[in-house]
């Protein structure tokens, strides 16, 4: 089954459409990606600021807080994203 000499081979490229994002044209994985880390930054952010100023202000329980507060933005965030994306591009808020 090895090729043989003097033998071509030739392939088709096929591109294929990947579902997009209405008027933006970015596909659909990438919105949800961006969902994700819209998610995930504000519970960080909130973490590690409320540790070091726990730290600096001599108060252990702001890094409690901040995470607490990263919590609450993350989910915000991830409430007002997916009301958009389920809606779709064309529709008002």
């Amino acid at each position: 089954m090895g090729a043989k000499l003097g033998q071509t081979y030739s392939f088709k490229l096929v591109k294929r459409s990947m579902p997009t994002n209405g008027l933006t044209g970015s596909p659909r994985y990438l919105r949800i990606t961006v969902i994700g880390l819209e998610f995930s930054s504000p519970i960080l952010a909130g973490l590690v600021g409320g540790y070091y100023l726990g730290e600096y202000l001599h108060r252990p329980w702001l890094g409690l807080l901040g995470l607490v507060a990263g919590v609450f933005l993350g989910f915000y965030r991830l409430i007002l994203e997916l009301r958009g994306f389920i809606r779709g591009p064309y529709q008002r808020h």
